[in-house]
């Protein structure tokens, strides 16, 4: 497969083996793999960031930690949330 679609269909994959390799200072890799990181960390930064501004989702409130969703499991009077941490342990 051509380099150029290798870049195109999956261009963080290819900047991180440029680096991991060390070949980002290769002609076809100088501008291309520091342009592709920082598009990387702006795509993550603003993934974290939703993730946190999310609270509820379908009407139905979202924890972010494990005491969050136990907390939420006491005031409604239920185990989903616990039963469900279990679930995932034992896998």
């Amino acid at each position: 497969m051509p380099l150029k679609d290798l870049k195109e269909s999956n261009p963080i994959d290819v900047a991180d083996y440029a680096m991991a390799n060390k070949i980002q200072d290769e002609p076809p890799f100088k501008w291309w793999v520091p342009f592709t990181m920082r598009k990387k960390r702006k795509i993550l930064s603003k993934v974290k960031s939703r993730y946190w501004k999310t609270t509820h989702k379908f009407g139905i409130q979202l924890p972010h930690f494990v005491e969050e969703a136990l907390k939420i499991d006491e005031e409604t009077g239920t185990t989903f949330r616990q039963d469900a941490i279990l679930k995932e342990m034992k896998n």
